[in-house]
């Protein structure tokens, strides 16, 4: 064989050798890439964790794509549905009012994954007459109904001052501001006035249909929990969302003399206090993550894998109202690529993700309801296999108190398996029934917005100096395994691998093309 003949077999050969080296290392350098995008919306509830784990993972070595749009529940179980949305959030299962359009849609079959569970807490702006700003209301579980349903009520209330002894209550109006969207907060706290306060909710509904019908749904006119807040009574105003209702509170501007319901760590991002709320055993208690999971431990499973609150149990421990949120993923008809995503990433919010929950004013997963989550997740078609590290040990023991612990059903513990700190669970998980009552699929989705481009976490930060979004404790590279484990091969290594292939393409071509070039000259010479 002659030289130049050589020199194109050799350059063929590289380049052939170099293109099939890049074709196989091309997946694992679209997995490095982020693999298959995905969209959610939902519960603005979860907001503060969905956000933390999506900047999480949107790094080495999981660089998931994870787009949400908190727009509240409604808007999750809604748009899922229709297939607007890859995943739907919300802090409530589906309505019996939503049976039918769950029952036509192809996307039917689902699971619901526990992920998130913190306190519906009570964010106000309140200055008292010596005009320092008040940060240590208490209000019975009365006051909080009378608060968001008395058109006229006033903050120096006969009540609400026997409850603040000393306190230098305001002679101002209560301004409530509400959710305008569809909300599972609002659903939760409705549930909670119905079952602490029944009087108080019967004179609701009995004044909003006096005076704003139009603006009540079907559920609340009928004496139901509803995810409708009515608006247009008293000193009342709607906001979007959890962020909405939180800013408008927040500022001075705005919210003076103003209350809202979100979740705990709203007010704590914003620098705000939150209410502490009388339980049923007479003790006031503040949203924080133990006292929540108190609360949740005298919660009941429903077959479908989320529970029914309890909102009066006589613990003192307990803060109430509580509640959960959940994500809902499909699991027939659903692409494996972003099945593969989708459950990378709950495989990380339920393990690793619930290290973040306290700092972020969530309370914790129990064991019991991340292996619960787990084995959900694994119906989700493409989902990586099943993480045996749980990420974070189980938290400490902490056993409820009070008469309330006879209300559980049979067979369970008060915080499942060795719950204690974290929200709390069952003893023994249920599987789940796949498929549940649907929602009517209203609107059009406006398309989750945003991907998680920025860290919630402060990358450098060691420890937790207050209670920050913007200051939480990195969790170490070491830590995160739950979807580099499952490959030999590293996606920094992939990428290395892919580049090298197209190098030794370049080179083989351009050792054929300079052979060629020489040959060329040497016949015209």
């Amino acid at each position: 064989m002659t030289g130049p003949r050589r020199s194109r077999v050799v350059g063929a050969f590289l380049a052939v050798v170099g293109a099939v080296v890049a074709l196989v290392m091309w997946p694992q350098v679209a997995s490095a890439a982020g693999g298959t995008p995905i969209a959610g919306g939902g519960s603005s509830f979860a907001e503060l964790e969905i956000d933390q784990w999506r900047a999480d993972t949107a790094h080495a070595p999981y660089n998931l794509q994870i787009d949400y749009s908190a727009a509240g529940s409604s808007f999750g179980r809604t748009q899922y549905l229709g297939g607007q949305l890859d995943y739907g959030v919300s802090d409530i299962p589906f309505q019996d009012d939503e049976a039918g359009a769950v029952a036509a849609s192809p996307r039917k079959n689902f699971v619901y994954v526990p992920v998130s569970a913190g306190g519906v807490a009570f964010i106000y702006n309140l200055k008292g007459t010596d005009g320092q700003k008040i940060t240590n209301l208490k209000l019975t579980s009365s006051d909080v109904c009378r608060a968001f349903t008395e058109p006229n009520i006033m903050w120096d209330d006969p009540a609400i001052v026997a409850a603040n002894p000393g306190v230098p209550l305001p002679h101002a109006p209560i301004l409530r501001f509400v959710r305008s969207d569809g909300s599972g907060t609002s659903y939760v706290l409705s549930a909670y006035c119905i079952t602490v306060a029944p009087d108080i909710w019967r004179n609701f509904i009995a004044y909003v249909q006096a005076v704003a019908a139009g603006s009540a749904s079907t559920q609340f006119l009928g004496g139901q929990p509803t995810s409708s807040w009515p608006i247009g009574y008293g000193n009342v105003q709607g906001a979007y969302a959890s962020d909405g209702v939180a800013n408008s509170v927040s500022s001075d501007v705005t919210g003076t003399n103003s209350i809202t319901y979100d979740e705990a760590g709203f007010a704590t991002v914003r620098g705000m206090p939150n209410a502490m709320v009388q339980n049923a055993a007479g003790v006031f208690q503040p949203p924080d993550p133990t006292p929540v999971n108190v609360a949740l431990a005298y919660a009941t499973p429903r077959a479908d894998g989320t529970f029914t609150l309890n909102y009066n149990a006589p613990d003192p421990n307990a803060y109430f109202p509580s509640t959960y949120s959940y994500v809902i993923a499909q699991t027939t008809g659903f692409d494996p690529g972003k099945g593969a995503t989708l459950g990378a990433f709950l495989n990380y919010a339920v393990t690793f993700g619930q290290k973040k929950a306290e700092a972020l004013h969530y309370a914790r997963l129990s064991d019991v309801l991340v292996n619960e989550a787990l084995d959900h997740i694994q119906k989700i078609p493409g989902a990586p296999p099943r993480p045996t590290d749980l990420g974070s040990p189980p938290p400490p023991p902490q056993t409820p108190t009070g008469v309330g612990a006879g209300l559980r059903p049979p067979g369970s513990s008060p915080l499942g398996a060795a719950a204690g700190k974290g929200a709390a669970g069952r003893a023994t998980a249920t599987a789940g029934a796949t498929g549940a009552a649907g929602t009517a699929g209203a609107g059009t989705a406006t398309g989750a917005t945003g991907a998680a481009g920025s860290d919630q976490v402060s990358e450098g930060a060691s420890g937790i100096p207050s209670v920050n979004v913007k200051n939480l404790p990195k969790v170490s590279d070491a830590d995160r395994k739950l979807t580099s484990s499952s490959s030999p091969i590293s996606n920094k290594s992939a990428l290395w691998m892919f580049l090298l292939g197209f190098a030794v393409v370049g080179a083989g071509s351009l050792a054929g093309a300079n052979t060629m070039a020489r040959g060329n000259r040497k016949v015209d010479a």
